[in-house]
């Protein structure tokens, strides 16, 4: 691993630790005793005994118990009263990162660990426990539970990366997400004909992803009719759902082309869908219409490009620039703001002027005009109270021309620190909300983050 990447993740967990910090209700009843002093001062005093704390044994203890749940979690539960010799594992191939000096051997045999530890009848078996929902703000990162079996180590003193069978990997259960309140299990099964439209992906919050569907989200996908769901494969969770082609033209080389006009209505639930999720879950999207078929390509361009979905999932989780543009649709808003037909009593010579009917349109158009404007300034005052700086390149004016297809009317950059990035994201799902009726698409992007899958 890279040293620049190692950095990466060890300042992902100083920012977890960071955000989870303000929500630590006793730690705000401590400092209430020091609030006649600096806090610079205060938090040097906290940090430097933060780090004769962690000098001590407790920084392998934590290791040690972070360790072992990997461990735990791979091993085959044992009942009770029935530990026989076909119940534990003999020899298992490992998986050892290089060290100094480095490992000379990248097996282990934990059949004598295991015997130690379960064979002894007062021995108590401690079962897996539970993991209840805890209080997250936004982060993508795994799930911890409570350790209390002991870490398995090898000879040479480097703890050993258990690496199951395909058998064991398919008995293993999958366990749904902690961030979305309403998501389930999921029975959907990805044959090799099947069409899925890909999202965009996160960290699974369990790092025990198969390459399966895991759990489905309340949400329906950009054909209105199949749900989203979401695939685990590691530390990577992508978002999909089924697609059906029987109206869509395939050209010679197999691909499902399409036309601007089927396009139209797919870009809208592809943004809404996105933002939807990015109120859960730190998000990297993908293109529009981006489309796979089968589950095995789909595991297999993961297994391919997996550092690359883990280098995206830390810029996204380090980004702080956004660029929000808002796009309407010129006939929709015609039609939804002009008038209803008043029946006329006067003279048909009226109704074919000309310069009347001209009168008419221009009228029309400016009240469309008006309205996207108002409705671009509103996007943008209501972004700009979550920002920290903000710079708008584009808000659509009078003189505007009008379009066939989506027509942009704000785009801007903001700048939006990570402890408002919840928010920001929230006000963006209520805007599309707020403006639903008008069809405005939101779509938010990260300008250091670009990936194509």
């Amino acid at each position: 691993m890279k040293s620049s990447f190692q950095e990466k993740l060890a300042q992902l967990i100083l920012d977890e630790i960071s955000e989870r910090l303000k929500n630590r209700a006793y730690l705000n009843e401590v400092l209430r005793d020091f609030l006649e002093f600096p806090p610079e001062k205060v938090a040097e005093e906290f940090l430097n005994e933060f780090e004769k704390f962690l000098g001590g044994n407790i920084k392998e203890e934590i290791l040690d118990r972070l360790k072992s749940i990997y461990l735990k979690e791979i091993l085959p539960p044992i009942q009770e009263g029935a530990i026989e010799e076909e119940n534990i594992p003999g020899t298992i191939n490992q998986e050892i990162e290089p060290t100094s000096p480095p490992a000379e051997s990248a097996t282990i045999d934990v059949s004598e660990t295991v015997e130690k530890k379960l064979v002894k009848k007062e021995d108590k078996i401690i079962e897996r426990p539970e993991i209840e929902e805890p209080q997250i703000e936004d982060k993508g990162t795994a799930g911890v539970t409570n350790i209390t079996e002991e870490t398995i180590k090898s000879d040479h003193g480097v703890t050993q990366k258990l690496i199951p069978s395909e058998l064991e990997m398919e008995e293993l259960k999958e366990k749904p997400s902690v961030y979305f309140k309403k998501e389930k299990k999921t029975n959907i099964v990805i044959s090799a004909n099947d069409w899925v439209y890909l999202y965009g992906f996160s960290y699974a919050p369990n790092s025990e992803g198969k390459g399966y569907p895991s759990i489905e989200l309340p949400i329906k996908g950009v054909d209105e009719k199949n749900v989203v769901f979401g695939l685990d494969y590691g530390d990577v969770r992508l978002y999909l759902s089924k697609l059906q082609f029987e109206k869509f033209v395939i050209a010679k080389t197999g691909e499902h082309i399409l036309n601007p006009k089927e396009a139209i209505p797919l870009k809208y639930n592809h943004s809404c869908i996105i933002n939807q999720i990015r109120t859960n879950e730190i998000m990297v999207p993908l293109e529009f219409w981006t489309i796979k078929m089968g589950r095995e390509k789909i595991v297999r361009t993961i297994e391919e490009r997996y550092l690359n979905f883990l280098h995206s999932l830390i810029d996204i989780h380090d980004a702080i620039d956004w660029d929000v543009e808002a796009s309407v649709l010129d006939n929709e808003l015609m039609k939804i703001l002009s008038e209803p037909a008043v029946t006329r009593t006067s003279d048909s010579r009226y109704e074919t002027r000309h310069p009347k009917i001209q009168k008419m349109e221009v009228k029309q158009f400016e009240k469309v005009l008006f309205k996207e404007k108002e409705i671009a300034q509103k996007i943008n005052l209501t972004l700009t109270k979550v920002a920290n700086k903000i710079k708008v390149d584009y808000i659509v004016t009078l003189e505007s021309s009008f379009l066939d297809g989506w027509k942009p009317i704000l785009s801007a950059r903001y700048v939006v620190g990570k402890e408002k990035r919840k928010a920001f994201y929230q006000s963006i799902l209520d805007l599309q909300s707020e403006f639903m009726n008008y069809k405005v698409m939101l779509t938010v992007n990260s300008p250091k983050v670009h990936f194509k899958f």
